[in-house]
């Protein structure tokens, strides 16, 4: 059978470089290889990717480091938003956030069905749903809007009433998602990319749970992280909870082993 010997170079580059964030060498790279390829063929290798844009070297006497392409496109192969993981132990989650210099954001997210709208004398409508209720002020439009949502999520009630432009309607049920169980860790990390990267709004827009509400589960790279960074929106599950995980860090922070510290094998 023949080997992909291109394959396994690269990918063995670009663990050992997540694993140690050092450049890695033709001679430190055989000694790490699974299988026997000679140090000379290696280097042919190292110049082939070099070529290629594969990999680069920061000085002339250092070894190869993955480009960003390179780390991109290897994240975009090895994780997988859209499939839950599940987790138990929040500290262990900070725990390993911390280790791997990463910031998160975790919102565990109970599904609660509008059940009931109450007319009190035409004063006030309360909004009756599966785990709370919610006040407002009387209003004909809003109380006939509702109608057409018994049974419907209160997430999905807020989307819609949102784009419809009932922003009183709409503002009541975000304060309600906001104050829904949010975990941040990492806000330090966050903090001084903001600072270096002389942008305050990185901050206010990763730290606002309202983000959920946008995001899909798959990566980010430049439209909403500065160049050579990476966000992961995700899907998750704590305590038979559903919960969603955003994650920021740079390309050469390993998502792949802080994904595998945290998740709870089946």
């Amino acid at each position: 059978m023949r080997v992909d010997k291109r394959s396994i170079i690269l990918n063995s580059i670009i663990k050992e470089y997540l694993k140690k964030g050092m450049p890695i060498s033709s001679n430190e790279l055989r000694v790490k290889l699974d299988i026997d390829i000679a140090a000379s063929t290696i280097r042919v290798y190292f110049k082939k990717l070099s070529e290629e844009g594969s990999i680069t070297q920061l000085h002339m006497s250092s070894g190869r480091i993955p480009t960003n392409k390179t780390l991109k496109e290897y994240w975009q192969k090895v994780l997988t938003p859209n499939k839950r993981i599940k987790f138990y132990d929040i500290e262990k989650i900070k725990k390993a956030i911390k280790e791997h210099g990463i910031y998160c954001m975790i919102r565990f997210y109970e599904k609660s069905f509008l059940k009931e709208i109450i007319n009190v004398n035409e004063r006030y409508l309360i909004l009756v749903f599966d785990n709370g209720e919610i006040a407002l002020k009387y209003n004909k439009k809003i109380e006939t809007f509702l109608k057409s949502f018994i049974e419907y999520e209160l997430n999905d009630i807020y989307k819609i009433a949102y784009e419809v432009g009932l922003r009183e309607l709409a503002g009541k049920l975000k304060s309600v998602l906001i104050e829904q169980n949010t975990i941040r860790e990492g806000e330090m990390f966050l903090l001084e990319t903001s600072q270096k990267y002389k942008n305050e709004d990185l901050y206010k827009y990763y730290t606002n749970p309202m983000i959920f509400n946008s995001m899909e589960n798959r990566l980010y790279f430049e439209k909403i992280v500065p160049e050579g960074m990476m966000a992961i929106n995700q899907k998750a599950q704590i305590e038979n909870k559903e919960a969603n995980m955003f994650c920021v860090g740079y390309l050469q922070n390993n998502f792949e082993s802080f994904l595998d510290q945290i998740s709870v094998k089946e």
